[in-house]
Order: C-alpha cells, then sequence, then structure tokens
C-alpha cells in the first residue's frame, strides 16, 4: 500500500509537471504541494499512532479487552481475572500476561490442559503469546 501511494504521488508529480509545460498554469504546483502535504500527513500520522502505541507497550488496536476477559472467563473452571496486561511485541504478534483464579484445586495436568485450552482460543483472537498464572 505505501509503493502504491507513492507510484501514486510520483505520478500526479509528474502529469502536473506536462500541464505546467504546456499550459504554463504555475499555480498547479503549489495545489500538487499542498494535495503531496496531506496526503504525507495522513500517512505519517497513522505511522506514529502505531509506533508510539508499539513502544509504550499499549494494547493493540485490534484486540479488544473485554472480550478477551470474557472470552477467558468462559472455561468452567476460571473465578475471576486479576492483572490482565495485552501489548504488541511487533506489527504482527501480540502477548498476554494475567493472573486467573480458580473455582477449587486443579492437578497439574488439568491445569496444564486448561492453559493449552485458553492458548488456543486466544491464538484465534490474534493473541500468539500468553503467560497465564493460576491462582487457588
Amino acid at each position: 500500500m505505501h509503493l502504491l501511494s507513492d507510484a501514486a504521488l510520483s505520478f500526479g508529480i509528474v502529469i502536473g509537471g506536462i500541464i505546467i509545460y504546456y499550459t504554463n498554469w504555475f499555480i498547479i504546483d503549489p495545489i500538487l504541494s499542498i494535495i503531496i502535504s496531506i496526503v504525507l500527513f495522513f500517512s505519517i500520522w497513522n505511522l506514529f499512532k502505531t509506533s508510539l502505541r508499539l513502544s509504550l507497550d499499549g494494547v493493540p488496536e485490534n484486540i479488544d479487552e473485554e472480550k478477551i476477559k470474557q472470552l477467558i472467563l468462559e472455561f468452567s473452571e476460571i473465578k475471576q481475572i486479576n492483572k490482565m496486561h495485552i501489548w504488541a511485541l511487533s506489527t504482527t504478534e501480540n502477548a498476554i500476561v494475567a493472573a486467573v483464579f480458580l473455582h477449587e484445586n486443579i492437578d497439574i495436568k488439568t491445569s496444564q490442559a486448561l492453559k493449552e485450552k485458553i492458548n488456543h482460543a486466544l491464538l484465534h483472537e490474534n493473541i500468539h503469546h500468553s503467560t497465564i498464572e493460576f491462582v487457588i
């Protein structure tokens, strides 16, 4: 998409140059400059927002924290979630850390199976890495 917008801007500049050359409408130059400035501003603004969110470990735009919380709470063994944090590791991978309170004591084998189920459900919600701590 970025390369396509660069190509479109370059094509517009060439067309503007041709129009100025044949018609002497020099007003085309500042008009094109303003249009290019607006396009670049929005492109840079989106890049800035994404970079800032990534560097501050903010919740990614495509992740709904409440939906993730409800997804985890759907498991019958889970009573509540405490201290959940979701952040982006990169532009394509997300992570979560959460303390999960259980209704009752469960053995290690059952807890591992539960973690695998939670991880699988989170993977469908674009969360690739998870650290789930069970609290009894």
